[in-house]
């Protein structure tokens, strides 16, 4: 359990004294985490498969669509106005609190008006009944955000790490009794509500912060200024990473949205957890030294290298074996989802770089800045998606890959005019890991083609590539990426020594 009283001062003075490793270590406790749930998620995810339909995942996924906004929402970009923050006191915790449980209460009441507008909208009735129970999980978990703030700004990640390894086992569990006891999509609607309530719970746990009924209009003012262009970056962000959803679900149908569901599944997956592991760390860090270009610049550079040693050979890897993975994985009558899964893999990588750019553009105080680029990217990438949806969920797939290697390279340009470093230096930063897939890649792809000569079954070939594969990038990446692979090596060493 968390020392409040050493959290409140270590919020009123952070040091950026043994920074290094600091985040290494975090870095770890979030892989950690990260690891247990990606776990979880590949083992639920063949068994709701097999135990529900497309058209549950599309209801399921229509809703989840619904609760993430309103979520996405709440936070107001308090949080990240907090953790950027040089020096936090204790009425800006206590103010910050209050004005997220006021929102949390406002935006439940919002909820329960629109549901039958999003469920006339998507001609689902069911959708109602769906976003009148998420209400109640949202001022549940508008109570411990700030308490999640705490952990994050004074990078407690071994904590936080905890609370989400527990909630995702109690997610997990209850979704896969749900669903193995017949309720449908309802096993994945309250799985994830009942996740969400128990995080929530888990961070009063650990976090026993109790503030006064205090409330500062000037603390406020400032934290609003601030996390204004985040709410505003975020919002766009939403709906340009989910616009897609959006318009396959309202002109394909539920049980089209269903297939590219779980299409998005794996991909997603891996490019959700790396961005989360690594953003999470980096922004606290990041907010330390934003003063010092020099330490700024090698953060970044360090960490576009690390998500590329690790995004990229599991998407490349998934891109070459999806014809055997998919039927095995998650079964035969999912074969339509194998060609989306490819063009979201190479989707996944663009956007898993992306995704290091956002926390050093915020830390260096320009939140205005992504926002811009959010409001330039959405219209284009919906008129990219409603293009390629004339050829189904296909051509969805395909138009989201083509778009997100361009913009990887908007956001990437940008991104170094904030932080001072040629775009090559970025770009570069990816190179070895970048070489190292291809490589294991091509050779994974030879190997598929002579294997099906033999008459194998699926599993069989399955586990020959994933084994072939695995080695052929290790063995790469010891040539290529040797100097990366060592600071992997020394942050575990780190850890271990702790």
């Amino acid at each position: 359990m968390l020392n409040v009283k050493e959290v409140l001062i270590e919020n009123i003075a952070p040091s950026s004294t043994g920074l290094k490793k600091k985040t290494a270590q975090n870095a770890a406790w979030s892989s950690l985490s990260m690891g247990v749930r990606v776990a979880l998620t590949l083992i639920s995810m063949p068994i709701m498969a097999r135990l529900l339909s497309p058209e549950d995942f599309g209801i399921a996924a229509l809703a989840i669509l619904a609760t993430e906004l309103v979520v996405l929402f709440g936070e107001f970009g308090l949080q990240t106005a907090l953790i950027q923050r040089k020096r936090v006191y204790r009425g800006d915790l206590e103010t910050a609190f209050w004005s997220e449980t006021a929102i949390g209460f406002v935006l439940a009441a919002m909820v329960v008006i629109v549901s039958p507008l999003v469920a006339w909208f998507f001609d689902q009735p069911i959708l109602q009944d769906v976003l009148y129970l998420t209400a109640l999980g949202l001022i549940i978990a508008s109570l411990s955000s700030v308490h999640r703030t705490i952990l994050v700004r004074t990078m407690c990640f071994k904590t936080l790490s905890v609370i989400e390894i527990l909630s995702a086992l109690i997610r997990v569990g209850s979704a896969i009794s749900l669903a193995w006891a017949g309720y449908g999509f309802w096993a994945l609607v309250l799985g994830g509500i009942i996740g969400f309530v128990a995080s929530a719970i888990l961070r009063f746990v650990f976090i026993p912060w109790i503030p006064r009924l205090r409330f500062q209009t000037r603390r406020f003012a400032y934290m609003f200024r601030f996390g204004r262009n985040i709410l505003g970056d975020n919002m766009l962000n939403y709906v340009s990473e989910n616009v897609d959803n959006i318009l396959v679900g309202k002109h394909l149908g539920t049980d089209a949205l269903g297939y590219y569901q779980l299409a998005f599944t794996m991909p997603d997956m891996i490019r959700k957890n790396f961005q989360q592991l690594l953003s999470r760390v980096l922004f606290p860090a990041y907010s330390r030294v934003q003063d010092e270009e020099e330490r700024l610049q090698t953060g970044f550079l360090r960490a576009v290298e690390a998500v590329a040693l690790f995004a990229f050979p599991l998407m490349g890897g998934l891109l070459v074996v999806a014809p055997v993975f998919v039927p095995v994985y998650f079964g035969a009558q999912w074969e339509a989802i194998i060609v989306p899964t490819q063009f979201l893999c190479i989707a996944g990588a663009a956007r898993s770089i992306m995704a290091m750019c956002g926390p050093v553009v915020h830390a260096r105080g320009r939140p205005d800045l992504t926002m811009k680029l959010s409001l330039v990217r959405l219209p284009l990438l919906a008129l990219a998606i409603w293009t390629g949806m004339q050829w189904g969920i296909d051509g969805t797939a395909g138009a989201v890959m083509i778009f997100s290697l361009f913009w990887m390279l908007v956001f990437t340009y940008v991104t170094a005019g904030v932080v001072n470093l040629p775009v090559k230096r970025i770009l570069g930063a990816t190179g070895p890991a970048l070489m190292a897939t291809i490589i294991m890649v091509l050779v994974v792809w030879y190997t598929f083609g002579r294997l099906e000569y033999f008459g194998l079954e699926d599993w069989i070939v399955l586990a020959v590539l994933v084994t072939l594969g695995g080695i052929v990038y290790l063995a790469a990446a010891a040539v290529l990426c040797r100097e990366h692979l060592l600071l992997v090596v020394n942050l575990v060493k780190s850890v271990r020594s702790r």
